[in-house]
């Protein structure tokens, strides 16, 4: 912050208010740093009349009504016969009657004054020059959508001023002064700029535009009084810019506005916006600007703000966090019910069946509750719920290339409209079933999609590399499941569309007595593909009332809270470190038993996410076997002399730690470790003593991590084997992240 910011600084206070479609906001007040100009501009007078007032003013003052003819006039209501003069209703005539009289250009008998002849004699249109502020944010680097006459320009006092806050009184009572604490937004203030005449008309007219348009809702009380008690013309400002003066008089100010949230509708309102400094309304650009400066040191006190914010509004209680455990409980049991408890050998598939699991009940719950109100985030779920399904499939297939891999490169071909010809006669011998003319498309695939397809978990590709090893082998599951279910291309191939649909801003809106059936078959589909599952029939009986959507919703927005808090800005390089990160913070928050697999995905998305540029198959002989004692204890120096405190080496296969180089996505977390490890080390790398110095326990602390995921990857979160990674994990993320992103690695 520039000196021009300082101790003697003035707070502006032009009572900021949401909209009122939000009812239960929690408030967080900022001061946001801005220069404000003075101006003479020619502006609309504020009694202009509209056109009602303006005819029945006109009306009372031109005598007609003594000069009607047939009856006698004033045998008539003198409401009743203006009404019939201009073709009113009664109470329209009324209502305008009212307005004249409320601003002194009728008495109480309805005889014109002197100010209302004066208003007829200037005409309505009349300008006159007014003298106020324009305004420059600092944060936003534009000029703000406001003009502010002089009478309205409103300083007020301050009564403290310390770490980054500012204590400041909203109204004039010494005796009960409601003082109010405003955060100050800390951006670079050094730019000198001066608005010039037709940016100040620019200015004034989109600020006409925008008070027109919207209501006050004062914050002491619930009444509405819109612009219409002052009507103004909607003609614009002349055109004649000479009159527009720049008074010479500039000065640096803090604006007062609020963040805030709507705790009373979670579901729809509740993410964070920006009051308008200077009105009703949001204001996107300077809700933009303080997101971006919350990332910056300068900002801690922001930041511990919004922080704040979010835990007030998404916080749950512990019988709320029971609630949820109680129903990711319930989810599992009854996968397990349905597919046995042999689907734990299946780590990524059961957990993507959770998923599917959790966002169909979201979605469920939704549509039997939807009003109309909910329509944005019932959009929001079943785009995810159709991407849980898609990459359940894929974990699927996967599961089912490890089993049954006799895939060889040589027989895919280059161009993808020779290998759509060959998939489809593959897929045709097997039994499958070209119901719609689907496999041209399906199957148009090129060589490195397929070759590939492990590694980017391209379901397409997944599908094409089990066929080619179906092909090549009488025993693979792919024959059973074209005799259990022929059409199932078919039913990729529209579950692959509805994904590339909901990844993008379409409406995806879909039948949900259709798509509910997703879950069920994509159960079904596992069973046939993997070995040891069983399958039954649902028995489960849904109790709706136990389904509490909006504590799932919180969850979600605590744990992105969380991560906000406790996790460097470069966890957001890559989408699915955020999503592990997010996922771990979630089971902190509930305390659920997926936290010891929760952590070890952590470090296996960071070290995928930089597999492809450091992971390297060249290197393989670059290491010998962990139990060469020599080599044991080499390795075991090596890292001690980096930095790290370890004094066992964790144990490794080289022919594990190999496959892992040939393919990182197949990977587990210290199979990638060792793989990323040997790599850089081979290459020369400092990468790893920069990790050392940050993070000397790092290494011990993954294979804590390893040893306590073990299979199924769940403990019970008070268990006291998960203190040295809870006490160590966030520091061991964050030092990674910075080493990787600063080397260029993310």
């Amino acid at each position: 912050m520039e000196k021009s910011f300082n101790a003697r600084t003035p707070v502006l206070f032009q009572n900021p208010t949401h909209p009122m479609n939000y009812r239960n906001p929690k408030k967080r007040w900022i001061l946001v740093p801005m220069c404000a100009y003075k101006v003479s501009v020619p502006y609309p007078r504020d009694n202009a009349l509209n056109i009602f007032q303006e005819t029945i003013l006109k009306l009372l003052n031109s005598g007609s009504r003594t000069a009607s003819k047939g009856y006698d006039p004033m045998s008539l209501n003198e409401t009743q016969w203006m009404a019939g003069a201009l073709c009113l209703r009664e109470e329209l005539v009324n209502f305008i009657l009212k307005e004249l009289q409320d601003r002194n250009l009728i008495d109480k008998r309805r005889r014109v004054t002197d100010l209302g002849n004066k208003m007829l004699q200037e005409g309505a249109a009349a300008y006159e020059m007014a003298t106020g502020y324009v305004f420059y944010n600092y944060a936003t680097k534009t000029y703000m959508d406001a003009f502010i006459p002089d009478d309205k320009y409103n300083e007020v006092d301050t009564l403290s001023r310390r770490e980054g806050k500012i204590k400041f009184c909203t109204n004039h009572s010494a005796a009960d002064p409601k003082p109010k604490t405003g955060i100050v937004i800390n951006t670079d203030t050094t730019a000198d700029v001066e608005p010039n005449v037709y940016e100040i008309l620019n200015i004034c007219k989109r600020h006409s535009k925008r008070s027109r348009r919207i209501g006050f809702r004062y914050e002491e009380s619930e009444e509405v009084v819109t612009l219409a008690d002052k009507e103004r013309m909607e003609a614009e400002l002349p055109g004649e810019v000479k009159s527009v003066r720049l008074l010479g008089s500039k000065r640096d100010i803090y604006v007062a506005t609020y963040l805030f949230m709507d705790a009373g509708d979670i579901l729809n309102l509740s993410k964070m916006q920006v009051c308008y400094p200077f009105g009703e309304g949001v204001s996107p650009s300077i809700l933009e600007a303080v997101e971006k400066l919350t990332r910056t040191s300068e900002n801690e006190v922001l930041k511990a703000e919004i922080i704040g914010l979010k835990q007030e509004v998404n916080s749950l209680n512990d019988t709320e966090l029971e609630e949820i455990r109680k129903n990711h409980s319930n989810a599992e049991s009854a996968i397990k019910s349905l597919l046995s408890e042999e689907i734990h050998k299946y780590p990524a598939v059961l957990d993507m069946l959770l998923a599917v699991e959790e966002s169909y009940q979201l979605v469920g719950g939704l549509i039997r509750k939807n009003k109309g109100g909910n329509i944005e985030i019932i959009k929001e779920k079943m785009k995810e719920y159709i991407r849980n399904n898609y990459n359940l499939i894929s974990s699927i297939l996967i599961y089912t290339i490890r089993a049954n891999d006799s895939f060889r490169e040589s027989e895919v071909h280059r161009h993808n409209g020779q290998n759509a010809v060959m998939l489809s006669e593959y897929a045709k011998r097997i039994g499958f079933e070209n119901e719609v003319n689907v496999f041209e498309s399906f199957f148009r695939l090129k060589k490195g999609t397929i070759t590939n397809s492990v590694r980017e978990q391209h379901m397409s590709g997944l599908f094409a590399y089990n066929i080619i090893c179906a092909k090549n082998s009488v025993n693979h599951p792919f024959y059973r499941l074209a005799k259990e279910l022929p059409d199932f291309i078919s039913y990729l191939f529209r579950l692959r569309n509805l994904r590339n649909e909901s990844s993008h801003a379409n409406d995806v809106m879909r039948d949900f007595d259709t798509l509910r059936e997703y879950r069920k078959k994509n159960m079904y589909i596992a069973y046939l593909l993997l070995d040891g599952l069983t399958f039954r029939e649902e028995k489960r009986q849904e109790n709706e009332d136990n389904l509490d959507k909006i504590n799932f919703v919180k969850v979600q927005r605590e744990a992105e809270r969380l991560c906000d808090e406790k996790y460097t800005e470069n966890m957001r390089r890559n989408s699915n470190i955020v999503r592990q990160l997010r996922n771990l913070q979630s089971e902190i928050y509930i305390q659920g038993d997926g936290y010891p697999r929760c952590a070890s995905e952590v470090f296996e998305s960071i070290f995928k996410a930089i597999g492809a540029k450091r992971i390297d198959l060249n290197y393989a002989d670059s290491f010998g076997d962990y139990m060469d004692e020599e080599e044991n204890k080499r390795i075991l120096a090596q890292m001690q002399g980096l930095g790290f405190c370890i004094s066992k080496l964790p144990f490794y296969r080289k022919s594990d730690v190999t496959a892992t180089m040939r393919m990182y996505a197949n990977g587990t977390l210290m199979t990638l470790f060792y793989a990323f490890y040997f790599s850089e080390m081979a290459r020369g790398s400092d990468i790893f003593g920069k990790l050392a110095a940050g993070c000397p326990e790092f290494i011990t602390l993954l294979s804590e991590i390893h040893e306590n995921r073990g299979h199924i990857g769940k403990m019970a979160f008070s268990d006291a084997k998960l203190d040295y990674t809870k006490k160590h994990i966030d520091h061991a993320v964050n030092t990674l992240l910075d080493v990787l992103a600063e080397a260029e690695f993310l």
